[in-house]
């Protein structure tokens, strides 16, 4: 008997390029050895239209971003068997988002958190000013201390960069110049993705060999480790489904 191959589903088009990349990513990583259906299964649901998470943040109007996110886990928890949320800033929503609807989820945060205590090393925060106004790093990594945040000053040059160079699919080496110079004056040869359109320079970076900066990309470790991360969140999915009581049937 076959096994059946768990299914990821990716709630994203918060950017499109950065989650048609990510999916990519997933097959680049993960090429089949003999047939395609060796390859990984991935459910995406890309909506751009989606409210925009900072923008929903500094309006006031979070419930209807919180909504969206609600939803559409609804309909994916019933079709994968773990799910990605392709924003970093989309996470502050999570604290109202019903309890069953969480148990799929690999959180980017945590990712990121577990790859710091790795790493180990003070490494530059790169995110968007709605991931640092909730502080979603600085409040959701027990690696805090090792988060270097950047002035609100930069924190809206990196803002722009994302805006108006990665989610617009510019060449992401075109900030590369930008992006060393703060780290130069963060003193650090290390950047977190806190924002998942800079997984989009991290390929480029490794594209073009550029090894003296470190990034800690969680697209890319769950692209890397899609068969561990998967799998056991999915082992770890039917093992809870085994001790829910059962329904007890109608005399």
């Amino acid at each position: 008997m076959k096994t059946k191959l768990p299914i990821l589903g990716v709630l994203g088009g918060m950017g499109p390029v950065v989650t048609a990349e990510f999916l990519k990513s997933i097959y680049e990583y993960n090429p089949f050895i003999d047939k395609e259906q060796e390859a990984p299964n991935v459910i995406v649901f890309s909506f751009p239209s989606a409210p925009d998470r900072t923008g929903s943040i500094d309006s006031g109007k979070e419930r209807e971003f919180i909504d969206f996110i609600q939803v559409n886990l609804e309909h994916l928890n019933k079709l994968a068997d773990s799910i990605v949320i392709g924003c970093c800033t989309a996470h502050y929503a999570l604290p109202q988002i019903s309890e069953n609807l969480k148990d799929k989820l690999l959180s980017l945060i945590k990712i990121a958190d577990q790859e710091l205590q790795e790493y180990n090393e003070p490494t530059l925060l790169l995110a968007s000013t709605g991931t640092y106004q909730k502080k979603l790093f600085q409040e959701g990594c027990t690696t805090a201390d090792l988060i270097i945040s950047l002035s609100e000053s930069d924190q809206k040059l990196i803002h722009e960069m994302i805006y108006k160079v990665l989610k617009r699919g510019h060449d992401p080496l075109s900030i590369l110049r930008d992006i060393e110079a703060l780290l130069e004056k963060y003193n650090t040869r290390s950047y977190i993705s806190g924002c998942t359109e800079f997984h989009l320079l991290t390929k480029s970076l490794k594209l073009k060999g550029i090894d003296s900066i470190k990034a800690i990309d969680p697209l890319s470790t769950i692209a890397q480790n899609f068969s561990q991360l998967i799998i056991k969140q999915a082992q770890v999915d039917r093992v809870t489904d085994c001790h829910q009581p059962s329904t007890p049937k109608s005399p």
